[in-house]
């Protein structure tokens, strides 16, 4: 109920919004995301990224739990244990708690392992809107689902919500399993049973739910100036803005956590230069953190392909993980070269000679190239990104992990005089200063005939 919500009058959703109406606010916003303190609240803010809102607080699921506490007490006729077995003193809630407050929106959550569903899904995750994931060992719920056409990791312990391209979303439910996490689909509560028929068929494809074709979209308006500090309803540069921030403070820590150490080794830099000397260490981190093992190269605003600024690729340098996004990507091209997929193609490359050819050279962290030729005036930005994301899953050699499942990486073009322009790609969208730029042509974007060399 909203009436148990403890608000403040301030938006955090709204810094660098600007003060526009509800409508255009709500074409902006491309998710709804909440923040993970030290409390073990997950499972609330699970439940309200499923539903793009602030919909239920943690009082709200804790009535669900004492009812249903009360309900097992009637039913083991006062023999239940006194401890209640749906939360704990932490806020930690069961499963049968978010499927009591998911049941009062019209949805069930569904074990994608059932054997009804299980090939469906493996299959084609996609034709589904949404998931739940938990992990009793690591007390731990969070959301993947689709919002306004496009896949996000919605996890309340990460710096931001990651947007998920479309082949990184099986192996990201892939490696969610391995990691020990139970998975449910996200399914409409099924309509009331009719007379006549197969009962017991009717009765196992109701347990089952019927496909959710869309789950609520994110509608700030009904919530500005009542959210809580770390509510979110986000637009893609305030995604980008909560990832380097956190991204900073978690160098900070890292950086306090080596002084503290004692400075001047396993980890610290070396004198004179920017490189660590050594690869990586444990962060001390705060309660609301995950201990984890933070590699220095891997921390950034946005990862350059030239290497001048890493960034976290959300698991992109796992190998196990990175050989199964080759594999599932090459499948992808192999289908669509077959007809059996739509992708964008790689444009045929101009013949050496043709007029209006700009030769392009990419330099890769690893020290090797990439070359290629473009026409200037046809092109474009976005078919310059295929080319990029196509190499990077056909040669392994290169040493890049699978571009198109990179959440933003970027390459610098040098401009006259002195400077650099940097062009990103950054949830599957090219952007020259923040402005979507993959239908400009390259001339358009102010590259040049004869060659250009990027970073």
């Amino acid at each position: 109920s909203s009436s148990s919500h403890a608000l403040l009058p301030r938006s955090a959703g709204d810094r660098g919004s600007g003060r526009g109406s509800c409508a255009a606010m709500s074409v902006d916003v491309v998710c709804y995301w909440e923040k993970q303190g030290a409390d073990k609240l997950c499972a609330v803010h699970c439940i309200n990224t499923l539903l793009q809102g602030p919909h239920f607080s943690a009082g709200d699921l804790a009535d669900h739990a004492h009812r249903l506490d009360a309900q097992e007490r009637a039913l083991l006729q006062g023999a239940a244990p006194v401890e209640s077995s749906n939360v704990d003193a932490t806020g930690n809630f069961s499963i049968e708690v978010i499927m009591a407050a998911m049941r009062t929106r019209g949805y069930i959550c569904v074990n994608i392992e059932n054997s009804q569903i299980v090939q469906e899904i493996r299959n084609n995750p996609s034709t589904e809107a949404g998931y739940i994931c938990n992990s009793h060992a690591r007390e731990h719920w969070f959301t993947i689902r689709r919002v306004k056409g496009r896949w996000w990791n919605l996890d309340s312990l990460k710096h931001g919500p990651e947007f998920i391209g479309d082949i990184y979303l099986a192996e990201l439910l892939n490696a969610t399993r391995r990691q020990g996490f139970t998975i449910f689909v996200v399914r409409d509560v099924a309509p009331a049973l009719g007379g006549g028929g197969d009962e017991g068929g009717a009765v196992a494809e109701a347990s089952l739910g019927a496909r959710v074709e869309e789950l609520p979209d994110p509608v700030p308006g009904p919530f500005v100036g009542r959210l809580q500090a770390n509510q979110y309803f986000l637009t893609a540069a305030r995604v980008e803005e909560l990832k380097k921030e956190g991204l900073d403070r978690e160098r900070r820590e890292a950086e306090e956590a080596e002084r503290i150490a004692g400075g001047g080794g396993g980890g610290g830099f070396s004198d004179g230069g920017d490189e660590p000397s050594g690869p990586s260490f444990t962060v001390i981190a705060p309660a609301d953190k995950r201990k984890q093992e933070t590699d220095w190269k891997s921390l950034g605003a946005g990862q350059s392909l030239g290497g001048g600024g890493a960034a976290s690729a959300g698991g992109a340098d796992d190998a196990e993980l990175q050989a199964a996004l080759r594999a599932s990507a090459l499948e992808a091209v192999q289908m669509a070269g077959d007809g059996g997929g739509a992708t964008v193609a790689v444009p045929e490359e101009p013949a050496e000679g043709t007029a209006g050819v700009t030769r392009i050279q990419v330099r890769l962290p690893s020290g090797k190239r990439l070359q290629r030729r473009f026409s200037n005036g046809e092109h474009t930005v976005e078919q310059l990104f295929i080319w990029l994301e196509r190499s990077s899953v056909e040669d392994a050699s290169l040493g890049l992990p699978v571009l198109s499942a990179v959440e933003a990486y970027s390459i610098m073009k040098r401009i006259i005089p002195g400077g650099q322009m940097k062009i990103e790609r950054a949830g599957g969208i090219a952007q020259i200063g923040g402005e979507p730029a993959g239908g400009k042509t390259l001339k358009e974007a102010g590259f040049e005939t004869g060659g250009e060399a990027l970073t």
